[in-house]
């Protein structure tokens, strides 16, 4: 009898050469794209001077004091690098490079679900570079390890509820595992993490292969070993109270933590953002008007002018608000976070479209994994928009998915 929906049979019917191929594709550009950051600098945040990064150098690289106290996720992850690599920057900056990699290979993976290989490829791609198009970018930043992460624990999720082998017993624990030390790395992972598990239990619908107990139960195991682990290094660093301390106040800064939760919306609207602000809201617009667009085409149906009006006045007073009434305020950045806004919201669309249609219950297995893909984009994307309300690193992976509707 069928116990659930096979992860792997949500995807397209493809030759192992064209996934290959379009493995290796994203593996090295990916890697060649990173490595381009050898020389970059890490921005101050709390006064002093820019640091030059130089690889062989023997100092670690500096980051926002912040982030070596609450959440520990960072600097242990430095410890243990430095472990391997010895406390240069090389280190640091050869991981960064690699897990960044992992990430865009396991966004391909999930990706080739919905699309064909060479779509899903030149997709992912897309997503990567314009999600690393951020000014204060660098190889180890801890927004892209954390996404990096999370794409990587779903799926090692999704591995582990069609295997009921050891090796889908680790992949099980690796999930658990990731998906914590995402959110030790950076708090507000935990929406990207929580969506991560709403997209794999949209995905296996009705049941994991392996069954429930088993699968939930590897992947509490590994969140426990790491959990277990972060806390005795709080306490053998003598910083454990301190760090509860710390994650007690921190909501403080973004007005609490119901406050933080709603900042997504609230900082479309914030005066000091206003740039990344009205472009968001430009970016909706557009996947307001290609969502008519679409359902008019599916229904065969002809936009009435006044349609058009109703959308296209609105429209263009943003379009004025984001120019600040002058044309020439374009930049490419402008460009490349419009393309972010739009690959974002453009998954809040995805999902309430297929959600109004009841998706759950649909026929069609790949249709129901995009819009578990959707909803992971949205909440790691969430996460981000958090701290800001519109910047590059929301384009992984939602703009890869985006892109594959338009």
């Amino acid at each position: 009898m069928e116990t659930g929906s096979d992860p792997e049979a949500s995807g397209l019917q493809a030759s192992g050469r064209d996934k290959a191929i379009g493995l290796a594709a994203v593996l090295f550009v990916s890697l060649g794209y990173f490595l381009q950051w050898w020389n970059a600098f890490a921005p101050p945040t709390a006064g002093g001077e820019v640091l030059m990064m130089q690889p062989w150098g023997q100092e670690f690289l500096p980051y926002r004091d912040y982030f070596f106290q609450a959440p520990p996720g960072l600097p242990i992850l430095a410890k243990l690098i430095s472990a391997v690599t010895g406390p240069r920057l090389i280190g640091l900056l050869g991981f960064g490079v690699l897990l960044r990699t992992a990430g865009a290979v396991a966004l391909y993976l999930l990706l080739c679900r919905v699309v064909r290989p060479a779509y899903a490829a030149v997709a992912t791609l897309l997503a990567v570079i314009i999600a690393s198009t951020d000014i204060s970018d660098v190889a180890y930043y801890y927004n892209q390890l954390s996404m990096a992460l999370v794409l990587l624990g779903t799926c090692a999720g999704l591995r582990s509820a069609g295997d009921g082998r050891a090796i889908g017993r680790i992949a099980g624990i690796l999930c658990g595992g990731l998906m914590t030390f995402a959110v030790l790395i950076k708090q507000t992972m935990l929406f990207g993490a929580a969506a991560a598990g709403l997209a794999m239990l949209l995905i296996i619908f009705p049941r994991p292969k392996v069954g429930w107990w088993r699968w939930l139960g590897t992947m509490a195991g590994g969140a426990f070993l790491v959990l277990a682990g972060a806390v005795a290094w709080l306490i053998r660093n003598g910083i454990f109270h301190e760090f509860l301390e710390q994650m007690r106040r921190a909501p403080e800064g973004k007005g609490g933590v119901i406050h933080s939760m709603g900042r997504p919306i609230t900082l479309l609207f914030d005066y000091g953002m206003a740039r990344q602000g009205s472009l968001s809201l430009l970016a909706v617009a557009i996947v307001a008007l290609l969502g008519i667009w679409w359902r008019r085409h599916l229904h065969q149906a002809e936009l009435k002018p006044v349609t058009l009006a109703w959308i296209a006045g609105p429209l263009a007073l943003l379009v004025s608000v984001s120019l600040g009434l002058n044309a020439s305020a374009w930049s490419l950045r402008d460009v490349t976070l419009l393309l972010t806004g739009i690959g974002w919201w453009g998954c809040l669309a995805i999902i309430g479209s297929h959600f109004s249609r009841g998706c759950l219950t649909d026929s069609e297995p790949r249709v129901r994994c995009s819009v578990a893909l959707a909803v992971l984009a949205f909440g790691i994307g969430y996460s981000f928009a958090v701290s800001w309300p519109l910047f590059e690193h929301m384009a992984n992976p939602g703009l890869g998915l985006w892109s594959r509707h338009c």
